[in-house]
């Protein structure tokens, strides 16, 4: 019970903060702000910059989910480098709760250098999950568009879109 308290007061203080206080009321609004959600909120580090809103943040679940399905994913800070080196990925998610977060901090540099939009989502578990790995978390993964007819192309050149207008 001390616990769960002591979260909820936490929470409040970060909702306090003008900076982040309508994506994390967004986010608890929207998910019940269970236990493991509010963790996940709690846990996004401030150097995690662009970070997605609400919308933003459902539709590229949605895109990571059905890439992953045609087999158009890249998972995992390794395998996203690869991609990003390549110049495969058409954009890359970055998971803003990574503990330590320096792990993943060089996927963004790459992806300036070759001019690929990349975003923060606040949640490590839900990108794992829509990536279709289920025991462990993703912290980072690369959407490309190499299959012609799989029907995905409008929507991440929408999403490709959408991202870029974060950086500015």
């Amino acid at each position: 019970m001390g616990t769960q308290i002591a979260k909820l007061s936490l929470l409040h203080h970060l909702l306090m903060q003008p900076a982040r206080s309508s994506f994390l009321r967004h986010i608890c609004a929207a998910t019940n702000a269970s236990d493991k959600t509010t963790e996940a909120v709690v846990n996004v580090n401030p150097k995690a910059q662009p970070l997605a809103d609400t919308e933003l943040y459902t539709s590229i679940i949605e895109v990571v989910r059905d890439a992953s399905e045609v087999r158009q994913l890249k998972k995992g800070a390794h395998e996203v480098f690869k991609t990003l080196h390549r110049g495969l990925a058409d954009f890359v998610i970055i998971a803003a709760d990574t503990q330590p977060l320096d792990i993943v901090l060089h996927l963004p540099t790459l992806a300036k250098t070759k001019k690929i939009p990349y975003v923060f989502v606040p949640s490590k578990q839900e990108l794992g999950r829509a990536c279709g790995v289920v025991i462990s978390p993703v912290v980072a993964c690369a959407v490309m568009s190499t299959h012609i007819g799989s029907g995905l192309d409008a929507r991440i050149s929408k999403l490709k879109v959408a991202i870029q207008n974060l950086h500015m």
